[in-house]
């Protein structure tokens, strides 16, 4: 005999076909194989889902993948992967760079550290290193530094600045400030081999510092301003990689890992009155030997 039966409760949501035949749990009961345009509620009803708007597209339109950073009710955002590049939208707009006319003086190291003043402290070791990098050994305590001055003249002056850093082999020290040894600008922080883009918004002049005490060598790849429009991150995953992302969130970094690669994302979003001061984002790539994550 065929028996109407009323449910009241639809809160488990979704359930995979593989588990319909577990009768034997009241969970199950309280599930559904489809559920197309409904969402279930904590208290076990359900609602017709919520109308979208469009909000822009990938870059490129490119398969994404997105990945929720929740630090704090005010502080959010949604990272935007796709083959190798990482984007970051806050506020359900990405993340730019300002326009503007600074230059750092052969911050790539094509085939010298002309421009960059030799800081070294008795004991450390600055010097090029073939291939293009910046390179930096100390022996411990006493510490290898370059550093330069940049000229911000005009309108570019109060203006926020973003600086793309490439590490080939961290950590290195990086410190930017108003005068010579300073980090009033950006504190005194470790950066690890990766990319990294950070922010300053400098009244004058600013001086970039690298250093570090290591026995073994650091090496610096480049340090340009960036350019202006959406900020944009080299990350190290094609577009088959994307479907195999996992992530997981601790405090302010995220976690991301593929079968081959462990990442981190960071950012730091500081509010005044609602708006955004900086940003700050540093996507961190580890592959040590012999490691597999699966």
């Amino acid at each position: 005999m065929i028996e109407d039966t009323s449910l009241r409760t639809f809160n488990r949501g979704l359930i995979s076909p593989l588990a319909l035949a577990r009768t034997d749990l009241e969970r199950v009961g309280l599930s559904a194989e489809t559920f197309e345009n409904w969402m279930p509620r904590n208290l076990g009803s359900m609602m017709l889902r919520p109308g979208t708007k469009y909000i822009g597209t990938t870059r490129s339109n490119l398969l994404a993948k997105f990945i929720p950073f929740v630090f704090s009710a005010t502080d959010t955002a949604l990272l935007e992967i796709t083959a190798t590049t990482l984007r970051v939208w806050v506020n359900d707009v990405l993340v730019t760079r300002a326009s503007v006319s600074t230059t750092i003086t052969n911050g790539t190291f094509t085939s010298n550290l002309n421009n960059w003043t030799d800081n070294d402290d008795a004991g450390g070791t600055s010097a090029f290193v073939a291939g293009g990098f910046m390179g930096l050994a100390g022996n411990g305590t006493a510490a290898a530094k370059r550093e330069q001055e940049v000229t911000v003249t005009g309108s570019d002056i109060s203006t926020e600045h973003a600086l793309d850093i490439v590490v080939e082999r961290g950590p290195v020290t990086l410190r930017v400030g108003s005068t010579t040894g300073d980090d009033d600008y950006i504190a005194e922080t470790a950066l690890a081999k990766g990319s990294h883009s950070l922010v300053l918004t400098p009244t004058g002049n600013f001086f970039i510092e690298f250093s570090a005490r290591f026995k073994r060598q650091i090496q610096v790849d480049s340090c340009v301003i960036a350019s202006s429009g959406d900020m944009e991150i080299t990350a190290p995953w094609a577009e088959v990689d994307l479907g195999l992302l996992r992530y997981d969130q601790s405090g302010d970094i995220v976690y991301v890992q593929s079968p081959d690669r462990i990442s981190r994302f960071k950012s730091t979003v500081e509010f005044v009155k609602d708006s955004i001061l900086y940003n700050n984002a540093e996507l961190v790539i580890f592959e040590e030997k012999g490691l597999t994550a699966k």
